[in-house]
């Protein structure tokens, strides 16, 4: 048995303790209080307890002496002086040991601040044993190098045995964790997904400026359209109750005549009731067409404005004879993207409505041309007759609206234009001055202007793909 004396190393008392504890077994086993009646002690137990203790006492020897010599060198020689080293070779491996311990302790004393300060990083177990490992290497590699002056191999042994331990565990941890860190993505790949983050960011910040466009817009046409119905309902009111206020009164003018045998007033009742049911006929028919408009699929294409003006010219040649109008057609009128027959349309009321309020001069004469202005084609339709107004250049493209009531119409002809131009994407309005007659304007877009544009739009997204388009960014930012 070891003197307690000798025991230099508190750590190692339990290995005294647990030979002392066997040779209690071991005496236990053979006194005559733990066997049974008739019994003798187990040979096989005594001979293991008896080994055990040997091989205890064996190792704790080795490790009493191996801690109370570790820092001992006078058992070894330097390297410097006990191998063959020459100058050159010895410094090569001090300055690679050297350079090697550096280096992992650079690494280690840095990973370790870095852990530290991001509590965020993942497998920090590893990391932490990882550093350890490398301040445990540093510390062999060091002391290798100073094995050419210093030869403390016990020392550097157990620092190799630390190293080693280290290493199974970290490898152990390791092994498990290496399909995630390797699931893990790249620094070039999270640059990528950040990247795609920022471009998804802002096409759908693209998006919501869009649809904030589209929701802006369409506000201001129901505000408008609101606006619109409304004096639209209160214009037909008056307009449609002033043919049947009429005919209400007429009716009881007729009885009167009847009952009074009066036939010549008669006659005349029921003329002035047939032009009153006509008049309200007509306005029906105009609102029918005006609400028509906003329903009607276009059949967009483009128009040769020459030919149709003078198609409408032909049919209206009668009529202009009659109130002696001259027309005067230029011959450069351009080719325009629209509907031909709403186009007609909008051409011919506006030669009626010139032939109506425009021919009270001695020489009335009515002219048609064309101006080309930013991408868009500016038709006109001009009259030298008694002007407007400009006080009423707004009011004058509302329904049922007539500057002049003894002229026949329903007032529905410059509304119908507008509306029929609007629904092209283009605008209509008037220059005119009192006594200088009226230019009527609408501007259309040119069919090269227009072939560019639809183009474009095929390549835009509608509004439902915006929102899918958007849904589809959301999940992927997500």
């Amino acid at each position: 048995m070891i003197e307690p004396a000798a025991l230099n190393f508190f750590p190692f008392l339990r290995l005294q303790r647990c030979d002392a504890a066997m040779g209690c077994a071991y005496g236990a086993l053979t006194s005559h209080r733990l066997q049974p009646a008739g019994a003798h002690a187990p040979s096989s137990a005594c001979a293991l307890l008896k080994s055990l203790a040997a091989v205890n006492l064996l190792v704790w020897n080795y490790v009493n002496d191996f801690l109370n010599h570790l820092l001992d060198t006078s058992e070894f020689t330097p390297r410097w002086n006990g191998e063959h080293f020459t100058a050159g070779h010895g410094w090569l491996h001090i300055g690679a040991d050297a350079a090697i311990a550096l280096a992992c302790a650079a690494i280690s004393v840095a990973a370790a601040w870095r852990l530290r300060k991001d509590t965020g990083t993942p497998h920090r177990t590893i990391l932490w044993l990882l550093c350890a490992l490398g301040l445990t290497c540093c510390a062999g590699y060091g002391l290798d190098a100073a094995m050419f002056w210093w030869p403390a191999y016990r020392l550097l042994g157990l620092v190799k045995i630390g190293a080693a331990l280290l290493a199974l565990l970290t490898a152990a941890l390791l092994i498990p964790a290496i399909p995630r860190a390797l699931a893990l993505r790249s620094p070039i790949e999270l640059e990528r997904e950040i990247a795609q983050r920022r471009r998804t960011e802002s096409e759908l910040r693209q998006v919501h400026a869009q649809l904030e466009g589209v929701i802006e817009l369409r506000t201001e046409e129901l505000a408008s359209k609101n606006a619109e119905m409304e004096l639209f309902l209160n214009t037909v009111s008056h307009d449609l109750k002033s043919p049947v206020v009429t005919c209400l009164g007429l009716t009881g003018m007729l009885r009167d005549d009847l009952r009074a045998g009066r036939l010549a007033e008669m006659q005349d009742s029921i003329d002035r009731i047939d032009r009153s049911v006509k008049r309200m006929r007509q306005l029906i028919d105009s609102l029918l067409d005006l609400s028509r408009i906003g329903k009607v699929q276009f059949d967009i294409v483009d128009v040769d404005l020459l030919s149709l003006v003078q198609s409408i010219q032909e049919d209206l040649k009668p009529r202009m004879a009659q109130a002696g109008v001259t027309l005067v057609v230029e011959k450069e009128l351009p080719r325009v993207r629209g509907d031909s027959q709403w186009l007609t349309e909008v051409v011919e009321n506006l030669l009626i409505n010139a032939l109506k309020y425009g021919c009270d001069n001695p020489q009335p004469q009515i002219t048609v041309g064309a101006r080309q202005h930013d991408g868009e084609h500016h038709l006109f339709v001009r009259d030298n007759g008694r002007g407007i107004d400009p006080a009423h250049h707004s009011r004058i493209f509302e329904p049922f609206r007539r500057l002049r009531t003894e002229k026949e119409g329903s007032g529905m002809g410059l509304a119908i234009v507008a509306r029929i131009v609007k629904m092209h994407g283009g605008k209509v309005w008037i220059e005119s001055q009192p006594g200088h007659g009226a230019t009527f304007w609408i501007s259309l877009p040119s069919a090269r202007l227009a072939a560019v544009e639809d183009a474009e739009k095929i390549s835009q997204p509608t509004r439902s793909e915006m929102l899918s388009k958007g849904d589809r960014y959301a999940e992927a930012a997500v």
